[in-house]
């Protein structure tokens, strides 16, 4: 989208976006930890900040949040749509990382993010694909080794080459279908962890999926409560062995705060 509207924010603005997002609705769980754990409460409109100012640490400078800077961080959120407006797949969460770094690009995840862009002395900015959408369309749907994302020049055309990946695809690699039902009868259980700031995080997917695979339990709000509250409090006993641990202090303090979130949260 930024190479079809030529739209290419620098970095500081994306940060100072989502920066804003996360001291917006951080409160919301009633816990200010810097985190945003109550998603479905949050609705942060990027709009509202074009013309505000923010400091970049990086360069030690103060830049005026764009247009081009809200159009961007809209589109990352709230994900891919058609020329109709119609759901293609989810955005990522608002703490996730937009901006990223030039060192993903030589692949480092750690700094990836979803909307990087490479500035000039001048001030001119590029965009900077991680490669993971890049490699998908040339290697896969378009198979032709020599064909560039820059190509794309329309919503419509890129709505035609997703669907064109989930026609041929879906079918053997495709992960979206929540029936466990073989996995479930096999004797399998799954224990799984969902983080919300990584770049690739869709919790909304995940929270969907959720809720698919309770609906065949019937299990009323009260039970589904008690069942939760007793995962966590297992997760709880198992934080406090390893927060006892003197060998790993890093560790017992990230574990200690994910105990303050918890309790927060059951206390409401």
């Amino acid at each position: 989208m930024m190479s079809i509207t030529g739209l290419f924010p620098p970095k500081c603005e994306l940060d100072a976006l989502t920066n804003a997002a996360i001291e917006t609705c951080d409160p919301l769980d009633g816990v200010e930890d810097g985190l945003i754990s109550d998603l479905a409460k949050c609705a942060f409109d990027p709009f509202t900040w074009v013309g505000r100012t923010a400091h970049c640490r990086a360069t030690n400078k103060t830049v005026v949040i764009s247009d081009a800077a809200a159009i961007v961080a809209n589109f990352t959120w709230t994900g891919p749509r058609n020329t109709n407006g119609e759901f293609l797949w989810y955005g990522v969460d608002y703490q996730a990382r937009l901006a990223g770094t030039e060192a993903a690009v030589e692949g480092s995840a750690q700094n990836a993010g979803v909307a990087i862009t490479l500035c000039s002395g001048n001030g001119t900015c590029t965009g900077l694909p991680t490669g993971l959408g890049d490699e998908w369309f040339r290697l896969f749907v378009k198979k032709d080794p020599d064909w560039v994302y820059t190509n794309i020049k329309s919503a419509e055309e890129f709505a035609d080459l997703f669907h064109a990946g989930l026609q041929e695809f879906d079918s053997i690699i495709g992960t979206v279908d929540p029936d466990l039902s073989a996995f479930k009868s096999a004797g399998g259980k799954l224990l799984t962890y969902h983080g919300l700031v990584r770049f690739l995080t869709e919790s909304r997917r995940t929270l969907k999926f959720l809720i698919f695979c309770n609906r065949p339990t019937k299990l009323s709000p009260s039970k589904a409560l008690r069942t939760i509250i007793t995962v966590s409090t297992v997760q709880s006993r198992i934080l406090r062995i390893f927060s006892a641990s003197s060998r790993f202090p890093a560790l017992r303090t990230a574990l200690a705060a994910v105990e303050v979130s918890r309790r927060q949260y059951f206390k409401h």
